[in-house]
């Protein structure tokens, strides 16, 4: 699954998730969100602001 998601676009890796989990591309994709929220708010308490660096 790893090497899957180093190859696959966004999009792709969510797909992939949702089929190989069983749930629907919507819930995968709005748990993606919030985990993706919540890793940013993380780094912020953590480093300070990530400016210049992209998190997605």
């Amino acid at each position: 699954m790893t090497r899957k998601i180093a190859e696959l676009s966004e999009n792709a890796i969510l797909d992939l998730v949702a089929a190989s989990t069983g749930r629907a591309r919507e819930e995968v994709s709005t748990e993606y969100s919030l985990c993706l929220s919540e890793a940013r708010k993380q780094l912020i308490a953590e480093r300070g602001d990530p400016t210049p660096y992209r998190l997605g």
